[in-house]
């Protein structure tokens, strides 16, 4: 079981990985944030992005912020780092 931090941009023209920089992971999503689908297209997006069912992934807290941690069950740090970077290319 992993963490991860992550900054938030909603309403954004395009949903995608922005940085991945001292640990927190920047992202832009295309939902506006209300009534949790920000929330929801960005947990869509961890599991596209991670190879991950959305089962798998938790939004530990942050619900109402920009600023969010969130739990990813069946990954390691480094695979997280991987595939991010990966996927940011």
């Amino acid at each position: 079981m992993s963490y991860l931090k992550i900054k938030v941009q909603t309403n954004a023209k395009q949903s995608g990985v922005v940085n991945f920089i001292g640990g927190v992971l920047k992202v832009r999503v295309r939902a506006v944030p209300v009534d949790g689908k920000a929330n929801l297209e960005l947990v869509d997006l961890l599991g596209k992005i991670l190879k991950l069912d959305s089962s798998e992934i938790r939004l530990v807290r942050g619900s109402r912020s920009r600023d969010k941690l969130v739990e990813l069950k069946g990954i390691s740090d480094e695979e997280i780092g991987q595939r991010i970077s990966i996927d940011a290319s």
